[in-house]
């Protein structure tokens, strides 16, 4: 019986050097990983959970010069979300119920 995701993370880059994204693209099996074009890719993750920490960091290194991210964690057990804006003048993030993701991500 297949165990139901407890942490999803779902990101998408623009701006990123090749070689950040070919380090981006190893993160492991359980990633997917899918370049959109030159700078471009869009990361899935369903599973247990991880220290998706790390990930946001790596992230926001690989857009730190020129680029852009949005990456969304949701941990289905505490039923909350978490959106990362990063950009090159830094990383806002704001975490709310899922219940209130529609209107909730408005960031002032």
């Amino acid at each position: 019986m297949a165990h139901a995701p407890r942490l999803k993370l779902y990101a998408t880059i623009k701006g990123a050097s090749e070689p950040d994204l070919d380090v981006l693209c190893s993160l492991g099996p359980e990633f997917e990983v899918c370049r959109q074009g030159p700078g471009t890719a869009d990361i899935a993750y369903e599973g247990g959970y991880m220290a998706h920490e790390e990930i946001v960091d790596l992230i926001s290194r690989s857009v730190a010069r020129q680029g852009r991210a949005w990456i969304d964690v949701i941990d289905v057990e505490a039923w909350e979300m978490e959106r990362y804006l990063i950009d090159p003048e830094g990383t806002l993030s704001k975490t709310i119920p899922l219940n209130e993701a529609l209107e909730g991500f408005a960031f002032e």
